[in-house]
């Protein structure tokens, strides 16, 4: 007896093969390879707060706009001591101020946290103060003023400690190296003592000409 071949149903079409994810870009935010946003800086000495915006270029390259404030601060009025015989003068309303604004640029060695650069950047002093000179019953006041600006380069070392998301803090330190200077007092003698003149003036020459540390403690900032 001839055997009977059996034939066996066909088992359709075979299922497909799962597809191969592609391979995840880099989170490169709004421009490819760049990451871009603003930051806010608590306490970077000598100002009182800041604000910039940052940008790093494939983690080898930071670049950052910034501006540091001490928003005008009052200084308690006191009596000239250096008055001359028979005149008492007064200085009263006091205020001071101080600004900044700064470009940097960083490299990130090893492209994560650590970076190192400089920034170049402009600061400014400003003072004023009402001085009132009494002699015979007879007052005389005016206000005197000073405005210190510098230019500066300042090396700077520093970290940025970034999140998925996008948010960063960061620290930087360094010193402001002056490059370039300029004073203006003006200061009127009848109702200052010569010797009030002249401290005004030192002031404002030593404000211009010293070195500041840069000391940016807590950076907060998010990279779009």
């Amino acid at each position: 007896m001839r055997p009977r071949l059996v034939r066996g149903r066909s088992a359709g079409p075979a299922p497909a093969a799962p597809a191969t994810p592609a391979a995840s870009a880099p989170a490169t935010g709004l421009i490819p390879g760049v990451r871009i946003g603003p930051k806010l800086s608590v306490l970077p000495a000598p100002a009182l707060f800041g604000v910039g915006l940052e940008a790093r270029i494939k983690d080898t390259v930071g670049l950052s706009v910034d501006y540091g404030l001490l928003p005008e601060l009052h200084v308690p009025s006191f009596s000239d001591s250096t008055s001359a015989p028979g005149v008492s003068n007064e200085i009263s309303n006091g205020r001071f101020s101080y600004q900044d604004l700064s470009f940097a640029a960083r490299w990130i060695p090893w492209g994560g946290s650590f970076h190192l650069g400089a920034a170049y950047g402009i600061r400014t002093f400003k003072a004023s103060a009402t001085g009132t000179a009494t002699s015979s019953g007879l007052s005389v006041s005016g206000v005197a003023s000073l405005r210190s600006t510098s230019t500066y380069l300042a090396p700077e070392l520093g970290w940025r400690w970034i999140w998925s998301s996008g948010f960063f803090m960061g620290l930087d330190l360094g010193w402001q190296l002056v490059l370039s200077q300029k004073t203006s007092v003006d200061v009127p003698s009848d109702a200052f003592t010569t010797s009030k003149i002249q401290d005004y003036q030192d002031l404002a020459n030593k404000l211009a000409s010293t070195g500041l540390p840069v000391v940016s403690l807590l950076q907060l900032g998010w990279y779009l």
